[in-house]
């Protein structure tokens, strides 16, 4: 899903409902080979298409990324927002079947740019968990 070609879309009722159950938390480190899935990657300004600066991860062989750059050094912060939002709330269905979140658990986010800093810190208040992200400590 990339707001390049579908600019129009909103989240349903259901979708803003499962992400603000849920939440984000957010870690400012790569993620590890015992994190579980799902989760979202921001990393740093890409120089080439083929590779996406937002990416959700809900398996290790499935995932959904942006194919138009997104990054806040070239985005504003509220687009970047809603590409986040729009990638996790349209891959609910796939909860139960590749993925397993319950209420409550948080869909982690991993920070690998400090770019994003404002872009995290205004999708954990838009919807925050009971696990503080990394700089809420």
């Amino acid at each position: 899903m990339d707001l390049g070609r579908n600019r129009n879309y909103e989240l349903t009722e259901e979708q803003t409902d499962y992400l603000k159950e849920r939440g984000f938390v957010v870690f400012n480190r790569e993620p590890l080979r015992d994190d579980f899935f799902p989760y979202v990657v921001l990393g740093p300004l890409r120089n080439y298409l083929g590779e996406s600066e937002i990416r959700y991860l809900y398996s290790p062989n499935y995932h959904r990324a942006t194919f138009f750059p997104r990054h806040p050094s070239v985005n504003k912060i509220p687009l970047l927002i809603k590409e986040i939002e729009l990638m996790v709330g349209r891959e609910m269905d796939v909860e139960g079947s590749l993925i397993n979140t319950r209420s409550g658990e948080p869909i982690k986010v991993f920070m690998l740019d400090p770019n994003w800093i404002s872009v995290t810190k205004e999708l954990v208040e838009k919807y925050p968990s009971s696990f503080p992200s990394f700089f809420q400590n």
